[in-house]
């Protein structure tokens, strides 16, 4: 393996021994001289071939091949990078069959053959933008004094409600995978952590077949203690994602101008709506729940601005969870908020109700009966402080930073209702 680095230091110490193993990306004969281009990542590194012996290997040797060079750098400003490997031994660690799939294969096809799949810089860089992104992401918590916690996967009861959960057995009863830990991130808070995330896998049994959605994904949730209000909620998730838009383009810059230009297009400031405005602005009577269709319409409208992000407040109780905070001058509308993100949604946000007797109440209007989440509301009774938080798909946020056709080019092994292999 090498790098980058690898290869600043190689320019460094030039000439110099060195041993170096990779991917053969390409190989060029030229009469009594052969060009062997090795891969790591995302990084390309040229090896000339001279010797007799050699050339016999470069001869049969295939593509996507797993080799060890032994041999010499030398500075060589044709070359990429500057520089070149001068090869004394040449050995060939794992010999490699035709791939089944090529840069332009089907989504499909490519997601059936994972490792064939991740040999095309395309590929493998959404997945490279994943983890740069969520590094950026887990940087700027740090900074900003968040804890991050590791909350239940194997639940006693849904998360959230009975109809898109996977049941499985445990021990002779039955037990869910977690659809969020939003509830264990509140508990969190109530026992005096301050600020808390979790970066962690969600399960979510719905029948979708949809660009954005997935069975199981990485799942970003925020939660934090404190007053504050929906759209202070917002700006900060918004100041959060530019860090890490910020800390992606600095890792994969040249590449991303490559192949996802779009990827270093500025995102504007972020627009602070409430649910009335954008109904408004939409034509739309004020107490429509907004679908897809008007997220996109919306997002088209401000794009042509120069705005990516939207924060929609104030929206209507009647579309969000009993734990939702209500207005107190306005009840029928919450203290929440959803972010869009180039015309899709990419997270829903609240202040949580952390008044005991008023989350029971609305609980029961809602026509809950709060079975199964009893250790959640039993943890009210002990002063809750006033809270509130947000999640988010990583992979959506890719997706649209990419501007991918869906999340599944942006997931290693996309899982759906009809996807459980490899």
């Amino acid at each position: 393996m090498f790098s980058l680095s690898t290869i600043s230091d190689l320019k460094q110490h030039a000439p110099a021994p060195v041993t170096l193993e990779g991917f053969v990306d390409a190989v060029r004969h030229q009469g009594k001289i052969a060009f062997v281009q090795l891969r790591s990542r995302l990084t390309l590194l040229q090896c000339v071939v001279l010797q007799a012996d050699l050339l016999d290997i470069c001869a049969s040797l295939s593509s996507e091949s797993y080799v060890r060079v032994h041999g010499r750098s030398q500075l060589m400003p044709q070359a990429i990078h500057g520089i070149e490997i001068v090869a004394d031994q040449l050995e060939v660690l794992a010999a490699a069959a035709p791939l089944p799939i090529d840069a332009h294969s089907d989504v499909h096809l490519k997601g059936q053959h994972p490792s064939a799949r991740l040999r095309f810089a395309a590929d493998l860089l959404p997945l490279l933008a994943s983890a740069a992104l969520e590094h950026g992401l887990r940087d700027w918590l740090a900074t900003q004094d968040f804890v991050e916690i590791h909350t239940p996967k194997l639940m006693g009861a849904p998360s959230e409600s009975g109809s898109e959960v996977f049941k499985l057995g445990y021990f002779g009863q039955t037990a869910y995978l977690a659809q969020s830990p939003q509830f264990y991130k509140q508990m969190a808070i109530i026992g005096g952590m301050g600020r808390v995330f979790e970066i962690g896998p969600v399960f979510r049994a719905e029948p979708s077949f949809s660009v954005r959605h997935a069975t199981e994904f990485i799942s970003v949730d925020i939660e934090l203690e404190g007053e504050r209000s929906a759209a202070d909620l917002a700006t900060l998730e918004y100041a959060m994602i530019s860090y890490a838009f910020a800390e992606l383009e600095a890792a994969h810059g040249s590449h991303l101008q490559q192949h996802f230009p779009q990827t270093l297009a500025d995102s504007g400031p972020l627009e602070i709506l409430t649910h009335a405005q954008v109904c408004r602005r939409l034509q739309l009577a004020t107490d429509t729940a907004l679908t897809g269709a008007h997220e996109r319409e919306l997002g088209q409208q401000l794009q042509a601005q120069g705005v990516d992000f939207c924060a929609i407040v104030e929206v209507p109780w009647s579309q969000r969870p009993f734990y939702h905070r209500r207005q107190s001058s306005r009840p029928d509308l919450t203290e929440s908020f959803e972010l869009l993100y180039r015309g899709m949604e990419i997270t829903t946000g609240a202040m949580r109700e952390h008044r005991r007797d008023v989350l029971l109440a609305q609980l029961a209007e809602k026509g809950l009966s709060g079975a199964g989440a009893q250790g959640y509301l039993d943890s009210f009774q002990w002063g809750a402080p006033p809270h509130g938080g947000f999640g988010l798909g990583l992979a959506r946020l890719v997706a649209l930073r990419l501007g991918l056709p869906s999340i599944r080019e942006a997931t290693f092994l996309h899982r759906t209702p009809k996807s459980i292999l490899p």
